[in-house]
């Protein structure tokens, strides 16, 4: 009798170990990128610049390559970096009056351009 009952007593505090392992009581947290996070995800040409400009800038009638609306060119990176250089690039989308007729662009779009242009505009 004394047996079984110890052999009961090993059998429950076993099974109940199950639930001591850290990883399995305290999961690592989902941890997704954020776009407009600029401090872990900093903005590129090629991954933030170039998009936003081709759908919202380099379009027919504004700064793309055929029109060039007051001299800029924005469907190339030397055109991007000529108005982001002059200043042209933040004093107009801040002010809002950028992309004429479409709309401001959305604040993550203005903080991904502000984060390129305030650390150097590099060609990445």
């Amino acid at each position: 009798m004394k047996k079984i009952l110890l052999f009961a007593v090993i059998a429950v505090s076993l099974g109940s170990c199950y639930s001591d392992k850290y990883d399995k009581l305290y999961p690592a947290p989902v941890v997704t990128a954020d776009p407009c996070d600029t401090a872990t995800n900093a903005s590129t040409y090629t991954n933030n610049i170039k998009p936003i400009m081709s759908q919202s800038c380099a379009i027919a009638g504004c700064h793309d390559a055929i029109d060039a609306a007051a001299g800029y060119d924005l469907s190339n990176y030397t055109g991007v970096k000529t108005a982001a250089d002059n200043g042209l690039l933040l004093s107009d989308i801040n002010r809002g009056t950028m992309p004429k007729g479409l709309g401001k662009l959305t604040d993550c779009k203005i903080k991904q351009i502000t984060y390129w242009v305030n650390h150097g505009a590099a060609n990445n």
